[in-house]
């Protein structure tokens, strides 16, 4: 059941909201949070904070207008060439609008709901008592976030040193929308820890039923063990007593909240993925022979290949990882189907084990794809079927 405490709707633990608040703030500089927290309580985005955005917006276009009218007449002596870095550019500036849009002008109740969602399961699980479970997922989240500033910050001196005012430009457009969009990816990737935390620890009650654990002080650590989880688990939870059924319900429940909210970035991301592959690829071919890839070229194509690659690895991972302990919950149930002929605790085991097949979690995009751990082998076929494809037409 879920504490009075969080009868209302906007209310905000502050447990879950330190979280994320680092990155939470590094989007709202650059206006694209989701959702607006202040004073321990959570809303949508103020009208002020969509005029910021609005101005973020107009900004990065004045940038993108900019490079149009300046950096790309280099490009001018071959016609192709000069269409395909068009492509590229409207490309990079159209993915950015659509997230911006979609993240900050729709959904707003959604996305408000959801995060108040996040901290009633934690409430439900009775997690408020273990409120180091939420701190792997902290340090991850800030760790995540200060690496993605610190290689941005790096592409940014490596591309602009002794550069022109053009060049310095362009980079500045790439660079702050292409953050903007990264940053939101960071932040699914981050969700799917949250989730294989929530599931991880009600395998470590079911576990931890038929294990005796020894006494353990936790300490925080950047990643939680299995074994660590038992420990924690042990310390407030048992099976006989705790609403196991009802915990993995709620997961799934608003597992499938996360997934409607941020399909459409992965879908996003999926998209241009491929097709900035594919005309990547023909700017460096058609520009190789006429000596117009310089290094800015090369720094765009690499630090798109390499962002988005991370991307899809690290989401595949964490989305693998997640579906991995899901079927160990199938698993664990069966084993307490077998012990027990009867009672409140076989009656838990096969609920859950019932609600896992039936309705198993799945990061659908749209009902298309799924994104698990195959996700990357599927995107690298497409990619390379395109390219094979485009170089044919390109050099024969």
């Amino acid at each position: 059941m879920i504490g009075p405490e969080f009868t209302s709707k906007s209310e905000v633990e502050s447990n879950l909201s330190k979280t994320f608040s680092f990155s939470r703030t590094v989007q709202l500089l650059m206006g694209m949070c989701r959702i607006n927290v202040k004073n321990g309580s959570a809303s949508s985005p103020t009208v002020y904070q969509k005029a910021y955005t609005l101005v973020i917006a107009m900004f990065t276009i004045g940038l993108y207008y900019t490079m149009f009218a300046t950096y790309l007449n280099k490009y001018l002596v071959n016609t192709n060439l000069y269409h395909a870095c068009e492509l590229i550019t409207s490309m990079h500036l159209l993915a950015y609008l659509m997230n911006l849009t979609h993240v900050r002008f729709i959904n707003n109740s959604d996305n408000v709901d959801f995060f108040i969602s996040m901290q009633k399961l934690d409430c439900c699980m009775d997690l408020d008592q273990n409120k180091c479970v939420n701190e792997v997922l902290r340090q991850i989240n800030n760790l995540s976030t200060v690496l993605l500033l610190f290689f941005t910050i790096t592409l940014v001196i490596i591309a602009t040193v002794g550069a022109t005012l053009p060049v310095i430009v362009t980079v500045s457009a790439f660079t702050f929308s292409e953050l903007s969009i990264i940053l939101e990816f960071n932040h699914i990737t981050n969700l799917m820890v949250y989730y294989t935390c929530r599931i991880r620890f009600v395998n470590s009650i079911i576990a931890n039923h038929s294990i005796r654990i020894s006494k353990y002080e936790s300490q925080d650590t950047l990643l939680y063990s299995k074994q660590l989880m038992k420990e924690l688990a042990a310390k407030t939870h048992d099976l006989r007593y705790s609403d196991v059924d009802v915990y993995l319900h709620e997961i799934f429940k608003n597992f499938s909240k996360c997934q409607n909210l941020y399909q459409f970035q992965m879908f996003l991301f999926t998209c241009k993925f491929i097709i900035g592959s594919a005309v990547y690829l023909n700017i460096v071919v058609t520009g190789l022979p006429l000596n117009l890839i310089g290094n800015l070229e090369w720094v765009s194509v690499v630090s798109f290949v390499a962002t988005n690659l991370f991307v899809a690895l690290f989401m595949s991972i964490r989305c693998e990882i997640f579906l991995r302990e899901v079927v160990e919950t199938k698993q664990l149930c069966i084993t307490i189907l077998s012990m027990y002929t009867d009672g409140p605790i076989r009656e838990k085991a096969r609920k859950m084990l019932k609600l896992a097949e039936a309705s198993p979690p799945r990061f659908s995009v749209y009902g298309m794809w799924n994104i698990e751990g195959r996700f990357l082998l599927y995107l690298f076929s497409i990619i390379t079927a395109v390219m094979l494809t485009e170089l044919q037409l390109l050099l024969l």
